[in-house]
């Protein structure tokens, strides 16, 4: 049949794989829920064709009647925009009927793997010191590297997709491999074996897969403890699972970058630093969870974990709430990484240093004892616009005050020696917070047409330093009559959060949404009045909340991001 008529099959079938990878990029840092009651992911079939050692590997259910696409579909069903999805691929002819042929083919799982990264690549793609300490993976597309997919068929259905892919191009029988028949043109080389038909992008990697699955055991990634081990933190029911030889990556990009050498050594990551990944549809959502074994430093960017407290300051009918902790440690983890990157300035920084205490009145040490402890940015419901604070746990609410106060004496001073500010600095002012509680705020005129609402306010209460946007900001945090703690819907989302970590974070969706649109209303425009802004806000509206959470406290490390709908 000729590629008019019928899609190229093994377009359509890479596809369904590459889309894993794609809906996993930007889990790398994080992802959702907490442990399962189940055993953890194990490697299915599939991977017993990708060979260990095998640096990327992604694995995705096409079980079609299965449980999770029963779900993703289940769920999918609740958003506008899945009628219309539908429908283009049903108006779509060519789509439709190459959809219609392979569907009774498919089998349970398909698999896709970078098997190597070749030095040029690496070479051309070697990350900074900065990158690969921030968790940054060199940039290898498959026109470098040789990528091996591997998908199930249905039974005895090998050889009619063999036959479909062979009747549309240039493919043809090219020989045998250990006594495996394959087939291929410039572009691709495939096989069928053992109702599993492989593709690659080389001839090599083909072969190498047809010998890992022959030679089994811990030839292949199914058989290699340490990805056994990864995924079997993950959920035992997931759409997606792959893997992430995060170690034999950077230790390619290094290989010609010896400032990345430095960092990878100087940040203890280890031999075997790995990164699992899945993303699974939940009765109540779409759960994304992501775990990091051996990433020394570059696994938490210097963060600790801690049993959030500062969630009782949040209004149970809070907008959002994100907890983190010793932001001092972070940025003096984030100015190590530069330093050990960047000579010139790591000599800049060094010059400065010695002119803190002048500038600013403080010492460093009196800085840094403000964000030692717990921070929460609070963003409750305001009158016009939201309420946002950021709340500081003090060790020592005295020292905070001292600090506080001289810093505010010396900010005229030091807006004249930086040019942007013109030498002008808001004036402070006392203001009564209520509850015998007093502090600082300095009105700042407001082009945006919100008059009268920003006006920074900073208070120490007890062990807490509150700044704000504006006086009510403050107050919203102070003592609510109810916590986010006492919200179900926050409950019900974060039943799963470990009681210590290191990173949370909570939205309440439709409020989010009704802030956005009601400051840019005031502000003169709908960000939900365009065409393409109505059909984001209908394809929100499904979307209850998003919770996530990460820890760094152990090893391995894990985050998680869970979108819950309605």
């Amino acid at each position: 049949m000729s590629s008019e008529k019928r899609p190229r099959v093994v377009n359509r079938t890479a596809a369904i794989a590459s889309s894993a990878i794609v809906a996993l990029g930007g889990v790398a840092a994080g992802c959702g829920g907490g442990s399962s009651t189940k055993a953890g992911a194990t490697a299915g079939k599939v991977a017993t064709f990708i060979p260990a050692g095998s640096p990327m590997y992604a694995e995705v259910s096409t079980d079609l009647t299965g449980p999770q696409w029963t779900q993703v579909t289940v769920l999918a069903k609740k958003f506008p925009g899945y009628p219309e999805l539908i429908k283009k691929i049903d108006d779509d002819p060519k789509f439709k009927l190459g959809w219609t042929i392979v569907k009774p083919l498919l089998g349970k799982r398909a698999a896709i793997a970078v098997t190597s990264i070749p030095t040029g690549a690496a070479a051309q793609a070697g990350a900074s010191a900065s990158d690969l300490a921030n968790g940054s993976l060199p940039n290898v597309s498959s026109d470098d590297a040789p990528v091996v997919l591997a998908a199930e068929t249905a039974t005895g259905k090998g050889k009619d997709i063999q036959a479909l892919i062979m009747a549309e191009g240039d493919a043809k029988v090219l020989g045998t491999h250990a006594g495996v028949e394959y087939f291929g043109d410039k572009e691709m080389q495939g096989a069928v074996v053992d109702d599993v038909l492989l593709l690659s992008n080389t001839q090599d990697a083909l072969f190498k897969s047809i010998d890992a699955h022959a030679a089994g055991g811990d030839r292949t990634i199914a058989g290699t403890q340490r990805v056994k081990d990864a995924l079997a933190k993950l959920p035992a029911d997931v759409f997606v699972q792959a893997y992430v030889d995060y170690n034999a990556i950077l230790t390619a990009s290094a290989a010609s970058n010896p400032a990345g050498a430095a960092a990878i050594k100087a940040l203890n990551i280890g031999p075997d630093a790995s990164v699992a990944l899945s993303l699974s549809a939940e009765a109540d959502g779409v759960r994304m969870k992501g775990i990091g074994s051996g990433l020394g430093a570059a696994g938490n960017s210097g963060a600790e974990d801690f049993t959030p407290k500062l969630i009782a300051n949040a209004p149970a009918d809070s907008i959002a709430y994100v907890g983190f902790s010793n932001l001092a440690a972070q940025t003096k983890y984030a100015l190590d990484t530069v330093l050990k990157s960047d000579a010139n300035a790591q000599r800049q920084l060094q010059g400065a240093l010695p002119q803190i205490p002048a500038l600013l009145g403080v010492s460093v040490d009196d800085l840094t004892a403000l964000t030692t402890k717990e921070h929460a940015v609070i963003v409750a419901k305001g009158k016009g616009a939201p309420n946002v604070a950021l709340v500081l746990e003090q060790a020592d609410g005295a020292r905070a005050a001292k600090t506080l106060d001289t810093l505010r004496t010396k900010l005229p001073a030091l807006a004249g020696v930086i040019p942007q500010t013109s030498g002008k600095v808001p004036a402070f002012e006392k203001v009564d917070l209520g509850g015998g509680l007093t502090g600082w705020q300095a009105p700042i005129a407001d082009d945006n047409g919100f008059p009268g609402t920003l006006a920074p306010t900073e208070a120490v209460d007890g062990s807490n330093v509150i700044i704000g946007l504006n006086p009510d900001s403050v107050k919203a945090v102070r003592k609510p009559v109810a916590s986010l703690a006492s919200n179900a819907d926050y409950v019900a989302a974060a039943k799963q959060v470990p009681d210590a970590v290191s990173g949370l974070m909570w939205v309440n969706v439709p409020e989010a949404v009704k802030s956005v649109q009601a400051l840019q209303v005031a502000g003169g425009k709908d960000p939900f009045g365009t065409p393409e802004g109505k059909k984001l806000k209908a394809n929100l509206a499904p979307v209850k909340s998003v919770v996530g959470w990460s820890t760094a406290g152990a090893d391995p490390i894990s985050a998680s991001v869970t979108v819950r709908e309605r």
